[in-house]
């Protein structure tokens, strides 16, 4: 074999993969919202399962934390919170769900 065919071989499989890799990480950045799209940013804060496919989330929209019921056919908008007041449900640092236990138990104790 050639040794020019070789080199031209190997460069082009090494440009390959860069591209590749490149293209990889541009679409994990944007389809988890790395870049700014709108001023909207979501983060998910906690997760809590409460059955095989049914689970409380806490997700934050800018300055709004919206408390989700999510099962397997609905998502359901439990409660709006500040970010403050969700701030200030944190009893520890140890346990990311631990604001959705408490706030959880707060709105079923409120109801009785």
């Amino acid at each position: 074999m050639d040794e020019g065919v070789l080199i031209r071989t190997v460069l082009i499989l090494i440009a390959f993969f860069t591209l590749l890799l490149a293209a990889a990480y541009g679409i994990r950045r944007w389809a988890w919202g790395g870049g700014n799209r709108n001023g909207l940013r979501l983060r998910l804060l906690a997760r809590l399962p409460i059955a095989p496919k049914a689970a409380l989330y806490a997700v934050r929209v800018g300055e709004v934390v919206f408390l989700l019921g999510v099962t397997e056919h609905s998502i359901s908008v439990l409660r709006q919170y500040t970010v403050e007041e969700w701030e200030a449900a944190r009893v520890s640092e140890t346990s990311p769900t631990e604001p959705l236990r408490l706030l959880w138990s707060r709105r079923g104790s409120a109801q009785t």
